[in-house]
């Protein structure tokens, strides 16, 4: 429930908030957080703040995620925009996820599956000369889905 909080300290800290790595209360802005070093880490292709939970939890107090951001690698403002709102450190002052619904990136990119988000991301990466991980199974392959949405794209009866 959104405004709610709660002080436990259970999860993968890579992904924790700077509010739980400091053991404060806690809400679903940590959330938001997660969500945002998950874009960053799948954009990168690595977990953005490789290091112990000690040293990550002083790394956040002063972390300067405009020098960060600043680099070639991100396609476009929107998505600067999106990973800035999402991975600011004030938990207050984050997205909420009503608000990531309508955030200008997702809708820029017509997202609002999970089958187009995969598709999304795929693109992404073979755009960038990287190849997207096929997760195991015989209907969970990326690519499969790639190009059954493909297919259904340029089917007369869609």
């Amino acid at each position: 429930q959104e405004g709610a909080s709660v002080s436990t300290f259970t999860g993968t800290y890579m992904f924790m908030s700077p509010e739980r790595l400091q053991s404060q209360p806690y809400g679903a802005a940590s959330d938001i957080w997660s969500l945002g070093v998950m874009v960053l880490q799948l954009w990168e292709k690595q977990y953005p703040f490789p290091m112990s939970p000690v040293e990550l939890a002083g790394f956040l107090e002063s972390l300067d995620l405009g020098r960060i951001l600043s680099r070639d690698v991100y396609p476009s403002a929107a998505m600067r925009a999106f990973l800035r709102a999402t991975l600011d450190t004030d938990d207050r002052q984050r997205l909420q996820a009503q608000e990531i619904l309508h955030d200008p990136w997702l809708e820029i990119l017509d997202v609002h599956s999970l089958p187009q988000a995969r598709t999304v991301v795929s693109s992404w990466l073979k755009a960038m000369g990287r190849a997207p991980a096929t997760p195991a199974g015989p209907h969970s392959s990326v690519e499969s889905q790639s190009a059954n949405a493909d297919r259904k794209s340029h089917s007369p009866h869609t």
